[in-house]
């Protein structure tokens, strides 16, 4: 039995992106479903992948292990839903991404601080005041705004880092 975790719609309903769990120990695929079907995009045997983002650069962006996690992106086109090239690595430590449609990606990146940050194409930092002090897990930026939302998991503590975001251009 296949399930299904952490959907992502792609642009103009071309298509669900989801993590597939094949077994109970392992996530190692990212599976695109359209009306047609559905098709392995990304396929790393043994590891977790968590959370496929599609980026309006052209791209398939998603988390790569669970202890140590990275974010890895692969080519990707949105006409054709389907991958090109090899998969890269984009930021070590790096989980939970999120694009805007501007190409903007908010990430948590390593780190003992609990603080949301801007980074700017130049890399320059500058702490987000956020009004609560709980550990971020993930964050969306608004398509209309230049505002981020983290989201706050249930369980205190369950996750450190900086909250980073920048463009993807």
């Amino acid at each position: 039995m296949i399930d299904f975790h952490l959907p992502a719609m792609l642009p103009d309903d071309r298509g669900l992106l989801v993590a597939a769990h094949k077994t109970a120990s392992t996530a190692d695929e990212i599976v695109v479903i359209t009306d047609d079907g559905q098709r392995t995009l990304v396929h790393h045997p043994g590891e977790w992948l968590h959370y496929p983002v599609y980026a309006p650069s052209g791209h398939l962006i998603y988390q790569r292990g669970t202890s140590q996690p990275e974010l890895w992106a692969t080519r990707f086109s949105l006409e054709e839903r389907s991958t090109a090239g090899s998969p890269f690595r984009v930021a070590a430590p790096g989980r939970g991404p999120s694009v805007s449609h501007d190409g903007t990606l908010v990430y948590l990146s390593g780190g003992v601080e609990k603080q949301l940050v801007w980074v700017d194409l130049e890399g320059n930092r500058e702490k987000v005041r956020s009004g609560k002090r709980k550990p971020i897990s993930r964050a969306r930026r608004s398509p209309l705004t230049a505002n981020v939302s983290p989201l706050w998991p249930s369980t205190s503590g369950s996750i450190s880092g900086f909250m980073t975001a920048f463009a993807v251009r």
